[in-house]
């Protein structure tokens, strides 16, 4: 309750609160029950981020933000390795990446923080994690087998967004770099053949997403990551083939130059496997993989043969996310007079208001603004067509757009 009454009220109106709750709350981590440990990690770390939440915004208290992280996260981190119960574990992976992400180098500049980050990596990706001990399942249990399997698959989700955060916090790829180098060996031994499911999306997923905060230091690491995004994307499960997809979309986004040679056969790799593909988080995928490319280099994507592709995948299936890059990328070609963007306007305005009106959860601060901007140049640049798209729309939703585009 305390810590929704905190993310409620917002940082500045609990700040008051805050010293008494921590002091009441810190010994719950230590508490016998599992749930009340889970709920006393998640607690304790908003109300270190709503410290640093009120730095930020150029008031509140440095000592007492420092003071609590210092002893926070070195406790989180011996609590993936010590604690017993995966929920609590998961809970404090949770809460690592949360803090990354919240307070970044807020986090990251504390001496010794990003080594203890990293080494919470090794645990869960060499299994030296108390909940993963093997030691205390029967292995002639099938049912136990199988709940320690789920276990694991599950704490590879929520480690996976650590080494990211990590990256995106230090906010400087050249320091990111020597981190990431020193897990990409573990990292690529979990794309195996005999590794499980959960092995290969969880490393798959994780290295797509580092590949943003590597921007202009990815060029060591492309031999390494391509073969591996490469491999993964005809592996048979759904998961481990969307984090493959993005994850090359991602390194041609971010590696620069290195990457153009490889545009005709990315290109060719992603249409077989768009001509196959059956899953619909894959296909948009693949369509936001397409835009990657085109926003890396337009000159070196035949335009005329892969634009009305990746408007044929339009509306977006499940990952409503990946209209962000979509959308930018449409964007771009509109600002070059590309005219099958133009052609397909009347489309793209409705796709836009099935997204407007969604009650589907997806990234709205990333996605949003790129759609309105879109709908925006649309208005600018071809006033009549764009008047003539949004005629035929109820004069609530017509109004409602405009309003938005003022």
């Amino acid at each position: 309750m305390l810590k929704e009454m905190c993310v409620s009220c917002g940082p500045r109106v609990f700040l008051p609160f805050l010293p008494r709750c921590m002091e009441e709350i810190w010994p719950l981590l230590e508490y016998p029950h599992e749930d009340i440990r889970r709920e006393a990690v998640g607690a304790i770390s908003k109300f270190c981020a709503a410290y640093y939440i009120e730095l930020d915004q150029g008031v509140g208290d440095l000592n007492m933000f420092t003071q609590c992280a210092t002893k926070l996260v070195p406790l989180l981190c011996e609590m993936v390795r010590n604690e017993v119960e995966v929920d609590v574990v998961c809970s404090a992976l949770d809460m690592i990446a949360d803090l990354l992400k919240t307070c970044k180098q807020g986090i990251t500049n504390i001496p010794g923080h990003c080594e203890e980050v990293i080494q919470v990596m090794h645990n869960v990706i060499q299994s030296k994690c108390a909940c993963m001990d093997s030691d205390v399942t029967d292995p002639n249990d099938d049912e136990g087998s199988l709940d320690e399997a789920e276990q694991d698959e599950v704490l590879f989700e929520y480690a996976g967004d650590i080494l990211p955060s990590l990256g995106l916090a230090l906010s400087d790829p050249e320091k990111f770099k020597t981190y990431f180098a020193g897990m990409l060996t573990h990292l690529v031994k979990k794309t195996k053949p005999r590794c499980t499911t959960a092995e290969k999306s969880f490393a798959a997923g994780s290295l797509a997403e580092c590949m943003e905060p590597l921007r202009g230091q990815l060029e060591p690491f492309v031999g390494h990551v391509m073969p591996i995004f490469n491999k993964l994307i005809t592996d048979e499960d759904d998961d481990v083939r969307n984090n493959a997809v993005f994850g090359l979309g991602e390194l041609v986004l971010h590696a620069g130059e290195i990457m153009y040679p490889h545009f005709d056969g990315i290109l060719a790799t992603l249409s077989r496997l768009l001509s196959d593909e059956k899953a619909p988080r894959v296909i948009d995928q693949i369509a936001g993989a397409v835009c990657r490319l085109i926003l890396a280099n337009k000159n070196l994507v035949p335009l005329d043969a892969v634009v009305p592709v990746v408007l044929q995948q339009l509306p977006m299936r499940e990952d409503l996310d990946e209209y962000a890059v979509v959308f930018q990328a449409l964007t771009v070609l509109f600002a070059d007079q590309n005219p099958l963007v133009a052609n397909a306007m009347p489309n793209l305005v409705a796709y836009s208001l099935i997204l407007l009106n969604t009650d589907e959860e997806f990234d709205r601060e990333k996605v949003l603004p790129l759609v309105h901007g879109l709908l925006q140049k649309f208005k600018i640049g071809l006033p009549e067509k764009f008047s003539a798209c949004i005629e035929t729309l109820p004069e609530e939703q017509r109004s409602a757009l405009l309003a938005k585009l003022i």
